[in-house]
C-alpha cells in the first residue's frame, strides 16, 4: 500500500519523538527533577490528533488522542488551550517543590527565569484558567507543572526552575527582601518568551517541530 509523503513524515515525526520521549525522561529521572507523585511526561506530534503520554517510572509512552482520559485529559486539555507547547511534565526537584509549598511562586528575579519560564502567576492554586495566560511554570491539582515548545526546551526549563528554585529559597530563608528584576528588564525577556511561542505554534500548525529558543 502506498503512503502520501505527507503521511510518511508524519509517521517519521511520530516514532522521532517516541524516542525523545524516553531520552527526556531519562534525563529528567538523572537530574532528580520528576521528584512528584503520579509525575507523568507528554510530547505533542505535530500534524497529528494526538501525544506520547506516560508516568515517569514508565519504559514506553502510550499514544493518547486529544480527547485524552485519565490523567492525560490535563495533558490534552494543554495542547488544546496552548498551541505553543509541545512537551509537558508534572514534577519538579527538591527547591521547586520547597518553593510551591512556602511560598506559592517566585517573583522575576533572574534573567533566565523570566526570558525562559515567563511569569508566574500570583492566581490560586488549581487554577486551570491560568495555564492559557501563558509561562512555563503552575501549580495544578497538587503538583507542579512544567512545560516547553520542545522536548530538549522542557528539559532545560526544568533545571532552570529547579536552579532558580534553589537560589530564591535560599535567599528567602535569610528574611531579607528578594527584589526582582528593573521592570523594563522583564518585559523585554517576557517579550523575547512570547515571540517564541508565538513562532511555536505556527509551526505546530504547520506540522513542523519548533526552533529550540536562542540563549538570552
Amino acid at each position: 500500500m502506498n503512503i502520501s509523503p505527507q503521511a510518511a513524515l508524519q509517521n517519521a515525526l511520530k516514532q522521532q519523538l517516541q524516542q525523545e520521549w524516553r531520552t527526556s525522561l531519562h534525563r529528567l529521572r538523572a537530574r532528580q527533577l520528576l521528584q512528584t507523585p503520579s509525575a507523568w511526561l507528554a510530547l505533542r506530534v505535530p500534524g497529528v490528533d494526538g501525544f506520547w503520554f506516560g508516568s515517569s517510572d514508565a519504559d514506553q509512552p502510550q499514544w493518547m488522542p486529544i480527547a485524552g482520559n485519565g490523567n492525560a485529559t490535563l495533558a490534552a486539555h494543554l495542547l488544546r488551550s496552548r498551541p505553543d507547547v509541545g512537551a509537558i511534565a508534572t514534577g519538579c526537584g527538591r527547591y521547586g517543590q520547597h518553593l510551591f509549598d512556602v511560598h506559592g511562586r517566585m517573583p522575576g528575579v533572574f534573567d533566565e527565569q523570566v526570558r525562559h519560564l515567563g511569569k508566574m502567576r500570583a492566581s490560586a492554586r488549581n487554577d486551570v484558567a491560568a495555564l492559557e495566560l501563558g509561562g512555563n511554570v503552575h501549580w495544578l491539582a497538587g503538583q507542579p507543572l512544567l512545560l516547553g515548545m520542545s522536548a530538549n526546551r522542557l528539559v532545560l526549563n526544568a533545571e532552570l526552575f529547579e536552579k532558580c528554585a534553589k537560589a530564591y529559597v535560599l535567599a528567602a530563608a535569610t528574611g531579607q527582601r528578594v527584589k526582582p528584576l528593573p521592570w523594563l528588564v522583564r518585559v523585554i525577556a517576557n517579550r523575547r518568551l512570547i515571540n517564541d511561542e508565538k513562532a511555536a505554534a505556527a509551526r505546530f500548525v504547520n506540522g513542523e517541530l519548533p526552533e529550540d529558543s536562542r540563549p538570552y
